[in-house]
């Protein structure tokens, strides 16, 4: 059965909503700054990989990048958004991990690797159309069971 992503979609978008973190959860990268100043997150597919099979069906690794972004203005003190930005991304993975498995829409977040890429956080700056953000990108494998099925 084809893999159907928009249920995962929407079970991180509520997991996230949960926290009261966030002004905007979108699916798909930022092409231009967000227009808020809070905390905004940005959810896409970064690909895709068949790690295995079961007798007549594969296993999928899908892999999204999760970014939050809060806008810096290089404001002060610079502890504040590194506060806000960390204590999100707690609260974000700690939505995530409450239902690892999305609402039954994947086996799971593959959390330590098991398929080759774990489950991680990285933080920096990006620029996007002459503002400047401090985000946190997480690498998010998704293993999906019985996505694609051998016919003869």
């Amino acid at each position: 059965m084809a893999f159907l992503i928009q249920a995962t979609f929407d079970a991180i978008r509520d997991a996230l909503a949960k926290t009261n973190y966030f002004s905007t959860v979108q699916i798909g990268e930022a092409k231009a700054p967000p227009t808020d100043a809070k905390l905004t997150v940005h959810i896409w597919v970064n690909g895709m990989r068949h790690v295995a099979t079961t007798g007549d069906k594969t296993i999928q690794v899908y892999t999204l990048t999760m970014r939050m972004m809060l806008p810096t203005n290089f404001q002060e003190p610079v502890e504040s958004i590194e506060v806000e930005l960390t204590e999100a991304v707690s609260k974000g993975d700690e939505g995530l991990m409450a239902d690892f498995t999305l609402g039954a829409t994947v086996r799971n977040i593959d959390v330590v690797g098991q398929y080759g890429v774990a489950y991680t956080v990285d933080f920096g700056y990006i620029d996007i159309g002459g503002k400047v953000f401090r985000m946190a990108d997480f690498t998010m494998p998704l293993i999906v069971d019985d996505s694609a099925a051998f016919t003869a």
